[in-house]
């Protein structure tokens, strides 16, 4: 393939990773809750919009002999591999977060991922005057050493390590909720090896895809969010019924004032992969594996209690005043709506 044909087809792959990025950040949410994740799939979705706008600068200079064309190539390119880094290491941040919804989960386990990605960058800027990552040559082609590929091994580790977290996660009993890593790891392999064993750059468009694929693999459970708390909606409940309910038991706690004080009080005292439900404006479900009485008990009361702390501190002038009822399957008690069964 002659050069020109090669840098048509590198711009036309970086062109449509832009295009599906751009087109699918003006898609709106399925809820209207902003959290964390939220951010850190935009940063993902702009690193690999400027990853492709280096490819595509440097493939539209392919051939020429200007001046200017070979500093300018090698800055964009290196722009490109800096995206490229940050945003694997984005990835990480993302699945965790999806995973345990906890920003203070984020800051314990990744200051120490983060130094290999600082060591990168340092590398690939000392690389624009030494080259011992990638040289640009005089016809603007692109030459990588061994040490680039150290660089990718690095990037493919990160994007693993993903896949590492969602086991473990899973093997100690959590819950992926509409979540998996497969729809991005599989399309950016392969573009990412479709870069490196020819010549064509197909590895924007694979993290391109992955990003439509993972957001659309999530759509389905945007339906079951509840806009204002961040929890599951009455329609969750349709859903376990139709596909099976697996839990043994229930909490349904009830506040006769303040619906936002409550929503801080479960997040922070139940654990965080659970299962809540706002049943209504005061009232909440929380689902869980166990039917055993002791364990809701010491669950309801500890809620109960902090809710109990905060009326008698006065917060805000706003009382919750909780009361909850427990439900077990095992009981046999007709709940209604609010407990389902079998």
């Amino acid at each position: 393939m002659n050069t020109t044909t090669l840098s048509m087809v590198t711009i036309y792959s970086d062109v449509m990773a832009i295009l599906l990025l751009v087109g699918l950040m003006l898609i709106p949410r399925g809820t209207g809750k902003k959290d964390a994740a939220t951010g850190i799939f935009v940063t993902m979705a702009l690193g690999v919009i400027f990853l492709a706008l280096g490819n595509t600068v440097r493939a539209a200079l392919y051939g020429q002999h200007f001046t200017w064309a070979e500093p300018v190539a090698l800055a964009a390119q290196t722009v490109s591999e800096l995206a490229s880094v940050f945003t694997v290491y984005q990835w990480i941040l993302y699945v965790d977060y999806k995973l345990y919804g906890s920003r203070d989960h984020l800051k314990r386990r990744f200051p120490v991922l983060f130094i290999p990605i600082i060591l990168l960058s340092v590398i690939l800027l000392v690389n624009t005057g030494t080259g011992i990552l990638f040289t640009i040559g005089e016809d603007i082609s692109f030459t990588p050493t061994v040490m680039y590929y150290f660089m990718v091994g690095i990037e493919f580790l990160y994007l693993l390590m993903a896949v590492v977290f969602m086991a473990v996660y899973v093997a100690r009993g959590g819950k992926k909720k509409f979540f998996s890593t497969a729809p991005v790891i599989i399309p950016v392999l392969l573009g990412s090896v479709v870069s490196l064993v020819t010549d064509y750059s197909a590895r924007a468009l694979g993290l391109a895809v992955g990003l439509v694929f993972l957001y659309f693999s999530m759509a389905a459970g945007w339906r079951f969010g509840d806009k204002n708390s961040g929890f599951f909606n009455k329609e969750y409940l349709t859903y376990l019924r139709k596909t099976g309910n697996a839990y043994l038991g229930s909490i349904c706690f009830k506040a006769a004032g303040d619906a936002s004080g409550i929503e801080g009080i479960l997040k922070s005292e139940l654990p965080r992969d659970s299962i809540i439900i706002r049943n209504d404006q005061n009232s909440y479900l929380f689902l869980t594996e166990t039917d055993a009485e002791p364990e809701l008990l010491f669950l309801a009361e500890l809620v109960k209690k902090a809710a109990d702390l905060r009326d008698e501190s006065g917060h805000r002038g706003k009382a919750i005043c909780l009361e909850y009822t427990i439900n077990t399957r095992s009981a046999d008690q007709d709940t209604g709506e609010l407990f389902l069964k079998n």
